[in-house]
């Protein structure tokens, strides 16, 4: 009896579901070259969008990695200089519009040579100072600036744990930003803001 069941119940589909069957099978060949295209247009637009936020981002951490430099090796000068023994001071030397800086040693016991660059840096994605002003430092600017060029600004540290005062700008010039590095004299202390 179950074979006699099984046999009746497998009766022919009706014309209008096999209509369905086969109509919904050439729905499932894949996406049409508009679709495709579309999609990939889409894609194209996004990472355009996201390459301009990306180097204006990569720029921009340019900026604030440099001034962090700049302060680290203020601090760095900052220690040598109260290392050594007095008379020898440390300091960094920029030149505003360029890009290029250094750090200096200044050893007044020297016949000739008073004056040398220890160590020259370049700040990486077009950052440059775009001013930089330091008051004071007496023999040691004097003698720097004649060494090492009279546009020269110089931020001297001493053994005391005091400096030469001012602040020194950097500018990125394609995200239109700056950041400023200031040290107070008194303290010698270096830190930055922003801007």
């Amino acid at each position: 009896m179950p074979i006699l069941f099984l046999m009746q119940t497998q009766r022919p589909l009706p014309i209008n579901v096999k209509k369905r069957l086969a109509w919904s099978h050439r729905n499932e060949r894949g996406f049409t070259l508009i679709e495709l295209l579309t999609a990939l247009g889409l894609v194209a637009v996004l990472m355009t969008l996201g390459a301009g936020a990306l180097r204006t981002y990569w720029l921009r951490q340019g900026l604030v990695r440099s001034s962090e430099v700049v302060v680290t090796e203020m601090r760095g000068a900052q220690q040598r200089a109260m290392a050594e023994s007095h008379p020898v001071v440390y300091g960094l030397r920029f030149a505003p519009g360029s890009s290029d800086w250094s750090i200096v040693q200044f050893d007044p016991r020297k016949a000739s040579n008073k004056c040398i660059e220890v160590e020259r840096h370049t700040f990486p994605t077009k950052v440059s100072v775009s001013a930089a002003s330091f008051a004071g430092g007496g023999e040691a600017t004097t003698t720097c600036r004649s060494a090492l060029g009279s546009s020269s600004q110089l931020a001297f540290f001493f053994s005391r744990g005091t400096a030469t005062a001012g602040s020194v700008t950097l500018r990125s010039p394609y995200v239109d930003s700056t950041k400023t590095v200031d040290v107070f004299g008194v303290t010698g202390r270096a830190e930055e803001r922003g801007e």
